[in-house]
């Protein structure tokens, strides 16, 4: 037996809008109370591939709007969204650094700001033909954490531009 609401499925979804539509004190007050608030949770915790449907779902409708609220609001917080970009990659250095023993340059053993990770065979050019740019390169390493300690030292500036000098000059 087919129930009502599978009948009607879009009637109801309709009137259901038209009521919230019409009761905005009411939503207002639903959404706020805070038994709804953790029933919510609780079904978004519980159905996550439902809840990315439905937002899949919304977004391929509203695609335009979605982009422009994006763009509006980064324009609004953008520097909210720099500094925790900056935030993101600069963790995610140190835990490259981590994985490569730490943040201090191998050859001299120098500590500060000036430290670039070193590919041991002199094969980075290889590297952003294959993984691609330097981020990307951050994020398959962090990803492959054995890999990199096979081809990646943390050097500093000096040490590495000293590597550089040396090989150019034995390859002329």
């Amino acid at each position: 037996m087919v129930s009502y609401y599978d009948k009607n499925k879009e009637l109801v979804k309709q009137r259901t809008k038209d009521w919230q539509r019409d009761n905005p004190d009411k939503v207002k007050e639903y959404n706020s109370d805070p038994i709804n608030i953790e029933k919510k949770k609780e079904y978004v915790k519980n159905n996550p591939n439902k809840r990315k449907q439905t937002l899949d779902n919304y977004y391929a409708k509203n695609k335009e709007l979605c982009n422009e609220r994006n763009r509006l609001n980064y324009q609004k917080n953008r520097e909210s969204y720099l500094l925790k970009a900056k935030l993101k990659l600069e963790n995610q250095r140190n835990r490259l650094y981590d994985i490569l023993g730490g943040k201090k340059c191998v050859k001299c053993g120098y500590v500060g700001l000036a430290l670039n990770f070193e590919h041991i065979n002199n094969d980075g050019a290889q590297d952003r033909k294959i993984i691609g740019n330097s981020k990307k390169q951050l994020y398959y390493y962090l990803n492959h954490p054995e890999e990199a300690k096979q081809k990646l030292q943390v050097y500093c500036a000096n040490c590495n531009w000293e590597k550089e000098l040396t090989l150019r000059s034995s390859q002329s």
